[in-house]
């Protein structure tokens, strides 16, 4: 029987456990890219609806103030009632932990629907 060196054996239980750390560390890099990338978006839709927070404020404020200078001048001209813009709240902007959590979940959900079809196949085939 071929004897191994204990080194070895230590180099080589070293070298197993590098690889299936890197294994692990590559399964969870995409599901932080994707709550990296939906914590910007949602971000991005709260600026928006601030912006159009903002604006509906404006116009309604120049509506204001076209009244008040239609009213001041001579009012024989007929003026079309303008309705105020209708203010839209902005959403809530989602907790980032969560977006995360349900990332991993659908890719937890994946990888398990991956399994039980090879496993289905395996079941088929004996």
């Amino acid at each position: 029987m071929l004897k191994i060196p204990a080194r070895l054996k230590k180099f080589v239980a070293m070298g197993l456990a590098l690889l299936l750390g890197l294994v692990i560390l590559q399964t969870f890099k995409p599901a932080q890219a994707q709550s990296g990338a939906d914590a910007r978006v949602s971000r991005l839709e709260s600026e928006v609806y601030n912006l159009r927070a903002q604006i509906s404020r404006l116009e309604s404020q120049v509506y204001r103030l076209n009244n008040r200078a239609g009213s001041s001048a001579s009012t024989s001209t007929t003026r079309e009632i303008e309705p105020e813009p209708e203010y839209i709240p902005p959403r809530a902007v989602p907790d980032p932990m969560f977006s995360r959590l349900a990332t991993l979940v659908i890719e937890l959900k994946e990888r398990i629907d991956g399994i039980d079809a090879r496993l289905t196949d395996v079941e088929n085939n004996q």
